[in-house]
């Protein structure tokens, strides 16, 4: 059940995120920068001018490749893991993967496609120009 509302969440957001009009020529690499005057180059500066509410939710355990963001909740934990740890499915007790932008080269290699695909938790790409990146 959970996996369907996932892959629906998923689809509604490709959905509404799809613009018909705009033609590509060639395929870009997701990791490159396109140009400093892409607004949505620089993530950081957007998010500054947003106020979010915090989190009240239950607390969450949540596993990061790289290096962990800093957040004001204090229910939210991250945990540092590898790439190696996530191959041994070490990632059983928390409630999701982050994958920093720092690791997404290393996240693209096949070897952890059905990883990625048949865990019961999701993972998120952070920084990734696509929204399922690699798969």
């Amino acid at each position: 059940m959970k996996r369907i509302f996932i892959l629906c969440t998923v689809i509604g957001c490709l959905l509404v995120g799809c613009n018909m009009d705009v033609k590509y020529e060639t395929m870009k690499n997701p990791y490159e920068k396109d140009s400093e005057n892409d607004p949505s180059s620089n993530h950081v500066e957007s998010a500054e001018n947003v106020k979010f509410e915090l989190y009240k939710g239950r607390p969450l355990k949540i596993a990061v490749i790289g290096t962990p963001p800093e957040v004001r909740e204090e229910q939210v934990t991250f945990t540092e893991i590898s790439f190696e740890e996530l191959t041994k499915g070490e990632t059983i007790g928390y409630d999701a993967v982050f994958v920093m932008k720092e690791n997404l080269v290393e996240a693209s290699k096949g070897q952890y496609i059905n990883i990625y695909r048949n865990s019961e938790i999701p993972f998120f790409f952070i920084s990734a120009k696509h929204r399922i990146p690699f798969i």
